[in-house]
């Protein structure tokens, strides 16, 4: 998640370009890991948006809550046992994720 601050419609072009471009970041730039950016889409306002954390959290939470009845009686460590796995797995689905961030933001 970024925040642009005071920026102009040029800028925000020239930034939505550049991010969609980039593929490597810090370190991984001079190893071998690569990066790809999804553009989820663009809060425009006065007021800034949720904060990357929180996305982040309730992105978290709404996977490890897929598939759980409330109803269970462990339904409370259920959470707690996805959530661990889902903060945990080396990879996430890409387009699980998109669908995920955009009910969440």
């Amino acid at each position: 998640m970024v925040t642009l601050k005071d920026v102009t419609a040029e800028e925000v072009l020239f930034f939505l370009n550049v991010t969609d471009r980039n593929s490597r970041y810090g370190a991984t730039g001079t190893r071998f890991g690569k990066t790809q950016n999804h553009i989820l889409g663009i809060y425009a306002g006065h007021r800034e948006g949720p904060s990357s954390l929180e996305v982040a959290r309730e992105i978290a939470l709404t996977l490890a809550k897929q598939g759980l009845d409330e109803k269970d009686t462990n339904y409370s460590k259920n959470i707690d046992e996805r959530l661990k796995k889902v903060m945990y797995r080396d990879t996430l689905s890409s387009d699980e994720i998109k669908t995920v961030a955009i009910k969440v933001f």
